[in-house]
């Protein structure tokens, strides 16, 4: 009887927790999302090195080399 009130209390709490990451990952994507926009209408002030440039305003970096 025990056994299976763990194996049910321990259930619930996986089924919690998957449903709290789901959230988080939701969360994270629409964050990147707004991030991308950010990015996307920054008017950038680039600090380059020889392998990358940098914006100072928003931290998009681009490659320089290809």
């Amino acid at each position: 009887m025990d056994q299976q009130f763990i194996d049910k209390t321990m259930s619930v709490q996986i089924q919690l927790h998957q449903q709290q990451i789901l959230r988080l990952k939701k969360e994270v994507m629409e964050l990147h999302h707004q991030i991308a926009s950010i990015q996307a209408n920054c008017q950038h002030v680039f600090l380059e090195t020889d392998c990358t440039r940098k914006c100072l305003k928003c931290d998009y970096t681009e490659s320089l080399h290809y």
